[in-house]
């Protein structure tokens, strides 16, 4: 995390890492074991846990945002 690389690039691999893990996830809890094992291996590699939890935060807004199921829910 204290590498020279722009900002984006964190954020953009913490999306691309969640992307991944909702499209190939055929069942709820393998997406949760994913997302959990994300979270680890961010932490392990220096990411400040509010950041990671910002940008899941981030991520999921979004999603449910862009969800055509949405107006569907009362």
């Amino acid at each position: 995390f204290t590498s020279d690389h722009p900002r984006h690039v964190f954020s953009n691999i913490i999306k691309t890492s969640i992307e991944r893990a909702t499209r190939y996830s055929s069942t709820f809890e393998a997406f949760n074991y994913e997302r959990r094992y994300i979270k680890l291996m961010l932490l392990y590699n220096g990411y400040p846990s509010t950041f990671i939890e910002n940008e899941f935060h981030k991520y999921f807004s979004e999603y449910i945002s862009k969800s055509p199921f949405l107006p569907l829910i009362d």
